[in-house]
């Protein structure tokens, strides 16, 4: 049906068309199934596809998504970078003098070297390999040489001035006349390094209380060290 509806003079009229809702039921059909029809002036109905905003916005999904995983992956690299600064100088090295004062009977001070390495797993502490050689002779004139090789903690106060302590266990070699022996060892002590520079420092002095056991009995030997310290 139709409905004239009166214009303003100088304008010609408008005419509105109505239908009942139950033809508009194959449209709003055709509009669930993706086409939109609509109805013409000739009674005719045009069809068009409906935009595909599922797919568009599934599109714009994953683009957002790979933005975001290459954001955390930057970010992954920058704390990468940021923790692998913080471990530096994680592994320092040790050499220098030793002095051994080997109380046997009788009892005979021996010089020699040593060398340690450590690995800090935090600032204050690490992990210590530690090997040293002595060499000299007994009063009767026998030549005799000692060895070391010990593991175990170390705490350290760090600062320019860094008192330590250590707790190293293992094994020592005895060499004297042709013959070897080889014991249990352990060294209790402790020392003091001066910061030189940023990767070099000096040890200032290292005291060891240095048990071994050597023919069935224990020596309670006394250490010094001294030297220079690198840093990783």
């Amino acid at each position: 049906m139709s409905e004239n509806v009166p214009s303003a003079p100088g304008f010609p009229s408008v005419q509105f068309f109505s239908q009942p809702f139950g033809t508009l039921r194959p449209v709003v059909h055709q509009l669930k199934n993706g086409v939109s029809a609509l109805p013409s002036t000739g009674g005719a109905t045009s069809s068009r596809p409906v935009i595909p905003w599922n797919a568009i916005f599934k599109e714009k999904g994953i683009l957002m998504l790979r933005k975001m995983l290459l954001v955390f992956a930057l970010c992954g690299f920058a704390t990468l970078g940021a923790q692998a600064q913080q471990e530096e100088n994680t592994v320092e090295v040790f050499g220098g003098y030793s002095y051994l004062h080997f109380h046997t009977n009788p009892s005979t001070n021996l010089n020699g070297w040593e060398v340690a390495g450590q690995y800090r797993f935090r600032d204050w502490i690490g992990g210590v390999a530690d090997i040293d050689g002595h060499y000299g002779s007994f009063s009767g004139g026998t030549s005799v040489s000692t060895y070391t090789y010990l593991f175990g903690p170390q705490i350290s106060l760090p600062g320019r001035f860094s008192p330590f302590g250590h707790l190293l266990l293992g094994g020592a070699h005895l060499s004297s006349a042709g013959f070897g022996s080889s014991s249990f060892s352990m060294a209790l002590g402790g020392g003091l390094d001066y910061s030189l520079k940023d990767k070099i420092s000096w040890r200032v002095g290292q005291v060891d209380y240095l048990l071994t056991q050597f023919g069935g009995g224990s020596q309670n030997n006394f250490r010094f060290s001294t030297g220079i310290i690198y840093r990783f």
